[in-house]
């Protein structure tokens, strides 16, 4: 029996590299960075340390996250509030 397959195959030639918006040449590249910070909660300063994705680009060294690594840095302040308890 033979399959036929109609989802969209993804190719290697269809990608094109996200452009930097920050100079307009570069191109931006997945990377993670482990990154420390701290916030203030009307329990007091919490700490965290956390791993995120970010875009970094290849030419002028522009760094910038998106909504997922907002996510994760939230989430860590979460679980450091609970902890002042």
């Amino acid at each position: 029996m033979e399959r036929t397959y109609t989802a969209a195959v993804w190719q290697m030639d269809d990608y094109e590299p996200e452009k930097c918006p920050a100079c307009n040449e570069g191109q931006l590249s997945d990377q993670t960075k482990d990154i420390a910070f701290h916030q203030y909660t009307n329990r007091g300063y919490v700490f965290c340390r956390v791993v995120i994705p970010v875009k970094i680009c290849d030419r002028c060294g522009a760094q910038g996250w998106d909504e997922r690594a907002d996510a994760i840095m939230d989430d860590a302040v979460r679980r450091e509030y609970e902890k002042l308890v």
